[in-house]
C-alpha cells in the first residue's frame, strides 16, 4: 500500500503552521474559513511545504485533532459544510473512501469525464464499472482506493496501463507509461451489466461439472 501523506511528515512543524495560518480567512456568516492560497480544480486547498503539496483541509484537521494513523479505518477528511475550501476544524470530520466516494457523488463534485491530450472532444462517464485483479468496482470506487483523480484513472485504464501502475502519483509520471500498454480491463455500463457479466459467470461448481 502506498504510504499516506500526513502532518507528521513535516519537519518545522512551528513554521508550516505560520505559514498556513496566514492563508486561512476568518470565519465568514456560515462559520467557514476558507482557504485564500492556491485550489485545485475541485475547490479544494492545496499548501506547499518542505517540497511537497498538501491538502490544506487534511492539514487544518490534523493540526487540531492530531495525526491520522497510516492504516487508521476512516483515513479520509469530510467536509460537514458544503465548501471544499473551508478549512475549519469543526467543519471536518473523518470518513473511509466510501464515505468520501458518497459524498463527492452527492454534492456533485466528481469530474464526470476527462478531456483528451491535444484538445480534442471530451469523454464522458457516469455509472462506470471496471473489472481490475478479479473486483468490479465504480471508476469513482477504484480512484478512491487508488487515490488518483476518476478521470485520470479513465486514461490509463483506457491506455492499457499495468495494473500496478493505475494508482501511481502524477509527480512521479513515468516516461515508459506514455505510450499504450497491452492491459485490457473489461468495462462495464451501468449495474445491469455488472450483473449480466455476474450471471454468466461459470461458479466453481460449473466449472467441476458438480
Amino acid at each position: 500500500m502506498r504510504v499516506r501523506k500526513s502532518i507528521e511528515d513535516i519537519q518545522d512543524l512551528r513554521l508550516m503552521k505560520l505559514k498556513f495560518e496566514k492563508l486561512l480567512s476568518k470565519p465568514n456568516a456560515d462559520g467557514c474559513m476558507e482557504w485564500k492560497g492556491a485550489l485545485n480544480y475541485c475547490g479544494y486547498g492545496q499548501f506547499s511545504f518542505e517540497g511537497r503539496t498538501w491538502a490544506s483541509h487534511r492539514l487544518a484537521y490534523e493540526i487540531a485533532n492530531g495525526f491520522i494513523p497510516q492504516y487508521a479505518p476512516k483515513w479520509w477528511v469530510l467536509h460537514k459544510c458544503d465548501n471544499p475550501a473551508c478549512c475549519n476544524p469543526m467543519h471536518l470530520y473523518l470518513g473511509n473512501a466510501k464515505d468520501n466516494a458518497n459524498d463527492m457523488i452527492d454534492r456533485k463534485r466528481q469530474r464526470m469525464g476527462f478531456k483528451r491530450y491535444g484538445g480534442g472532444e471530451s469523454v464522458r462517464f457516469g455509472r462506470v464499472f471496471y473489472e481490475i485483479g478479479g473486483e468490479i468496482k465504480t471508476i469513482y470506487e477504484w480512484a478512491q482506493q487508488l487515490e488518483v483523480n476518476p478521470g485520470t484513472l479513465e486514461q490509463r485504464i483506457s491506455a492499457g496501463w499495468p495494473e500496478k501502475d493505475l494508482g501511481i502519483p502524477s509527480n512521479v509520471y513515468k516516461r515508459h507509461l506514455k505510450s499504450n500498454g497491452q492491459t485490457k480491463y473489461k468495462r462495464f455500463s451501468g449495474l445491469k451489466e455488472v450483473d449480466d457479466y455476474k450471471s454468466e459467470a461459470p461458479t466453481i461448481s460449473d466449472s467441476q461439472g458438480l
